[in-house]
């Protein structure tokens, strides 16, 4: 590329694709994203910011960048796409455009794939993941025993408390 510009333009291009695509107003809850993993500070092996911005701290440059993208996610550059609302403009400023932190990035790994409810729920969904190849592995429910008299039953081993009928 040209110069530092050219690569900071081509990043915030990339970084607002799922944006202005419509699937997520915040560029930073793309898990496919530069920014998200910025933001688990996962991010040592991308290229560092702190030396493109030319900033002397990291915290600095990775704030300066996620400004960045905000600020020209917020400006519309065709007909029909979707952009980063003032009001989340706002928000963000108030923030300092601090992350929100790794608790929520991480508590979707808790929660992804896993589905909990009744037995009738639970198989109904398992049957549905199976329909649509997405799941294989599993051919019972397991009843969860830590909870006193109950009738949930969930499709992930909880360790070694799981007993499968």
């Amino acid at each position: 590329m040209e110069d530092e510009k050219a690569v900071i333009d081509c990043l915030l291009y990339i970084e607002l694709n799922p944006v202005r695509a419509g699937l997520l107003k915040h560029p930073e809850e793309y898990d496919g994203s530069s920014l998200y993993y910025r933001e688990l500070d996962q991010d040592r092996w991308m290229i560092s910011l702190r030396e493109l911005l030319r900033q002397p701290k990291r915290k600095q440059a990775f704030l300066s960048y996620k400004s960045a993208v905000y600020y020209r996610g917020n400006v519309r550059t065709k007909t029909g796409q979707a952009e980063i609302s003032d009001q989340l403009i706002k928000a963000q400023e108030a923030r300092g455009f601090r992350g929100k932190g790794i608790y929520l990035k991480q508590m979707r790994f808790c929660v992804d794939g896993l589905v909990l409810g009744s037995q009738s729920y639970v198989q109904q969904h398992l049957d549905q993941l199976r329909e649509t190849g997405r799941y294989l592995r599993r051919k019972h429910t397991i009843r969860i025993n830590e909870i006193p008299s109950s009738s949930f039953v969930q499709l992930r081993e909880q360790r070694d408390t799981a007993t499968v009928f």
